[in-house]
């Protein structure tokens, strides 16, 4: 193999390359980087067995062959060279990096162990960037991040003919979002891994690419996308979702509405108070203002009203956990709130005012009358 490229180039295909490189692999050729010089240019691979990441960097190739690099030491490597051209170059198992003013050696080994990437069939559709942005941006937020309980971190795609729904929960907070396809789809459900699909949108922002085409395999039980010049391949989370339906409030007792910015001031404000109760705050809501309060022990104590509209039912109290609901106002940020509850001890709904798409309901917790 021998090639000339710019560093430049192949610099930003590791940034996305190497996120599929896992810290501790399972087989020591999964710790590497499969490098592919092609007529087409030069391929880029790393898997870790359930999520993989393939790309073509454009290169002027003057002998195609294949090599496996050490993932980190490669990128550590390029990521040090000063930008222009550079050559890679394979004298048997060791790869020969070449600059202006720089020479670098590293040894690899024979690409036959590296396992090879699944072929793209099954169900096709084609998910727009902006898709996948408010899929990223209403609902990765919501799911776990505890590993031993795998279905938590994934997000439920739910295909329902014209509608798309998609699900992220970790059991104490969840996000749903209706989208409208482009074109009809039978029924399908599965589980992909949230992080997925935040690569997925910042490959495509970082290659300036506007569509997305999804490839679903139930037999292959995996999901992958293109993206331009690069492929995404992800194994499916296997498990049953949590029956979700059932803890979404059909309709609401009390509802209200209130501005987001001025929430966020002073959520914030409540929270540097609510770090002694485990971040929970009180929700009072009255005939025209809420009230939120938090006590601590040693700092002393904070309420802070903003006005609101009730648009029906009676003053209620109510406590959440701070940091679910700053977490929707991080994420979502909503210029206008509108709120729905029940019971003290029962959901509660949160939603940008008028985006009746998407739904984020928060568990309670229960409140201290006394204190």
């Amino acid at each position: 193999m021998k090639i000339v490229l710019l560093q430049e180039n192949l610099r930003s295909a590791l940034a996305s390359v190497g996120k599929a490189v896992p810290s501790k692999p399972q087989l020591s050729v999964l710790s590497s980087i499969l490098l592919r010089a092609t007529e087409s240019g030069l391929e880029l691979a790393a898997t870790d067995l359930y999520f993989g990441i393939r790309t073509t960097v454009l290169a002027e190739v003057e002998e195609t062959g294949a090599l496996l690099i050490p993932g980190k030491l490669f990128l550590e490597s390029i990521q040090s060279l000063s930008a222009g051209k550079i050559t890679l170059e394979t004298d048997k198992t060791v790869l020969k990096i070449s600059s202006a003013n720089t020479k670098l050696q590293l040894n690899g080994q024979t690409s036959e162990d590296f396992p090879a990437f699944p072929t793209k069939d099954g169900l096709e559709y084609v998910m727009p960037l902006t898709q996948l942005e408010e899929i990223d941006q209403f609902v990765r937020f919501s799911v776990g991040t505890d590993p031993t309980r795998q279905v938590l971190t994934a997000l439920l795609f739910n295909f329902q003919d014209q509608q798309l729904q998609v699900v992220g929960t970790d059991g104490f907070r969840l996000s749903v979002l209706q989208q409208s396809l482009t074109s009809p789809l039978e029924a399908q459900r599965f589980l992909i891994p949230a992080r997925v699909i935040s690569e997925v949108v910042r490959i495509m922002g970082q290659e300036k690419v506007e569509n997305a085409t999804l490839f679903l395999s139930h037999d292959m039980k995996q999901v992958s996308f293109a993206l331009g010049q690069t492929e995404v391949f992800v194994r499916l989370i296997e498990g049953d979702y949590p029956p979700f339906e059932k803890i979404m409030p059909a309709d609401f007792l009390i509802q209200a509405s209130w501005d987001g910015e001025e929430f966020a001031a002073q959520l914030k404000l409540a929270m540097i108070f609510a770090r002694e109760t485990s971040n929970i705050i009180k929700f009072e809501v009255g005939t025209e203002t809420l009230t939120l309060s938090a006590t601590s022990t040693l700092q002393g104590n904070f309420t802070g009203t903003m006005p609101l509209a009730l648009h029906k039912g009676e003053p209620s109290l109510i406590a959440f956990n701070a940091r679910y609901l700053m977490d929707f106002i991080t994420n979502v940020k909503p210029q206008q709130i509108w709120f729905g509850m029940n019971e003290s001890l029962k959901p509660a709904l949160l939603r940008p005012d008028g985006k009746t798409q998407f739904t984020y309901v928060v568990m309670p917790f229960r409140v201290n009358d006394g204190g």
